[in-house]
């Protein structure tokens, strides 16, 4: 019984927040300890599995805090979690300059574009800096270089594009003159 309830802890939680429009990073911390008690649970399953085939005791006693040690050594990854979940970088540690930056590109692209319907690609000022602007403008906003099947999608969506121009967009954006290019 109690596996029905946090299965379906954990699957309402991920459809509701995947059909809602939602601007949440963060949403799975609602069931993460749901989701640490099954992984527990599995290697809880995995321990005693392999203990009921062992003979030796002493041997199981050595052998689980061993398994346990090696498996957080390989997963606890402790400067890619840093640098794909925190703005600190490596030999950069100003914040606060971050965070203005991002503040004056999103003034810049509400002088710039004004209250029309408008698709802001490139919005890579700091990590998921696309959603600061949809929550400071009515703009849509992703932090990736559109293709051009995505260009024509969102044209004939009659949406007008936008994009962050850090001298590294490809040509297909550079030639294009309907795309407003803003820089920094």
């Amino acid at each position: 019984m109690y596996r029905y309830a946090i299965i379906s802890a954990v699957l309402i939680t991920y459809i509701f927040y995947s059909m809602a429009a939602t601007k949440m990073v963060s949403f799975c911390i609602i069931v993460s300890p749901f989701v640490f008690l099954g992984l527990g649970s599995l290697i809880d399953t995995v321990v005693n599995f392999l203990a009921s085939r062992i003979r030796h005791a002493k041997f199981v006693l050595i052998f689980c805090p061993i398994i346990l040690v090696v498996v957080g050594f390989f997963v606890l990854n402790i400067p890619r979690i840093q640098n794909n979940h925190t703005d600190r970088k490596p030999n950069h540690d100003s914040k606060r300059s971050v965070e203005l930056r991002e503040m004056e590109f999103i003034q810049k692209l509400k002088n710039r574009l004004g209250k029309e319907k408008y698709v802001v690609f490139n919005a890579n000022v700091r990590l998921n800096g696309h959603i600061p602007i949809m929550f400071y403008t009515d703009y849509i906003a992703y932090n990736f270089i559109p293709s051009e099947t995505q260009i024509a999608r969102i044209a004939a969506k009659k949406y007008k594009i936008a994009i962050l121009d850090n001298d590294k967009l490809p040509g297909y954006i550079k030639n294009k003159k309907d795309l407003i290019k803003i820089k920094m």
